[in-house]
């Protein structure tokens, strides 16, 4: 059975695990007089932050993955399944623009950023799965997508789809069209 794949990455774990070396540098040299963790404790832990640190960066390569049966989401290098969904769970896909806002607290100005994505919509009307476009063989896996799931005929435009993305809340579909199912 034919499988197509996508590598991606996401930012946030390697961004926590440089957080947590910048701390403990600072705690072992003692860069700040009141630093927030000691040498003693860098010294005693640093079998766990290392461990911590590579988990993270580890965690942080993924691999969607596309066949017959479905459509699941594993971890790169260590082959454990983050999300799987059978095609008969998946109500369709909608190509997707979520703005968040990428402005401070004092501007008078609202400046938002936009990121295009593809969300899998399952028949509860919420979000089971999130790509984003930018990925590795994106092209093919969508292609491949196509002949076992049916496309929403409009795009989405969502501002800060916090919750949504998490599938917490409903996705919120036009006034005139409504998708049929």
């Amino acid at each position: 059975m034919k499988e197509y794949k996508s590598f991606g990455y996401d930012k946030l774990p390697p961004t926590i695990a440089l957080l947590i070396v910048l701390f403990s540098f600072a705690g072992y040299t003692e860069i700040e007089k009141y630093s927030v963790v000691s040498k003693e404790f860098i010294v005693d832990n640093f079998v766990y932050i290392l461990v911590i640190c590579t988990v993270l960066i580890l965690c942080s390569f993924n691999e969607i993955s596309v066949n017959r049966d479905g459509i699941k989401k594993t971890l790169y290098v260590i082959p454990f399944v983050i999300k799987n969904y059978k095609w008969s769970e998946i109500k369709h896909y909608a190509h997707v623009k979520e703005e968040w806002d990428n402005s401070s607290k004092y501007q008078l100005k609202r400046t938002f950023k936009t990121i295009e994505t593809i969300w899998f919509i399952n028949f509860n009307d919420r979000v089971c799965l999130r790509v984003k476009k930018n990925r590795e063989k994106i092209e093919a896996l969508m292609t491949e997508v196509a002949k076992f799931e049916e496309k929403f005929e409009l795009e989405l435009k969502v501002r800060e789809p916090r919750f949504m993305i998490r599938g917490l809340t409903r996705v919120y579909y036009p006034k005139k069209q409504t998708p049929s199912g």
